[in-house]
């Protein structure tokens, strides 16, 4: 076909494809749930998976397994910071969802206000 007319162009009402959703309060919490972890200073287990690697295990006659064990010691020792600093983001992911940027601030806030009364307050049980 090459050479037509066109005489009229009629549009016609049709139904919507796609229709949009009001969001309801569970997706939205989550996708905030979401975003902290992704804007998050702290992925889970950093540090233990920081100090954590068996690569060595059979390198150098037996000095890459003695290597392996005292990385092993520190991934240990560092899992106990780890799973503080998991809570203390748990708690501020969930401020996060309800108030913001704000209740994420309020929580890192507070943490670290329990932090210190807790150390103020083992300061006496270590002079004994």
């Amino acid at each position: 076909m090459t050479q037509a007319e066109t005489k009229s162009i009629e549009f016609k009402p049709a139904q919507a494809a796609i229709q949009e959703t009001s969001p309801n309060l569970l997706s939205g919490a989550w996708k905030r749930w979401q975003r902290y972890w992704d804007d998050s200073f702290y992925s889970p287990l950093a540090l233990s998976r920081w100090a954590y690697d068996d690569s060595t295990m059979g390198k150098w006659y037996g000095i890459g397994f003695i290597w392996f064990l005292v990385r092993l010691i520190i991934a240990l020792f560092l899992s106990i910071f780890d799973i503080i600093l998991i809570l203390v983001c748990i708690v501020a992911a969930i401020f996060y969802v309800f108030f913001g940027t704000t209740g994420r601030n309020i929580a890192y806030g507070i943490c670290s206000l329990l932090a210190g009364l807790i150390c103020y307050a083992l300061m006496p049980v270590r002079r004994l």
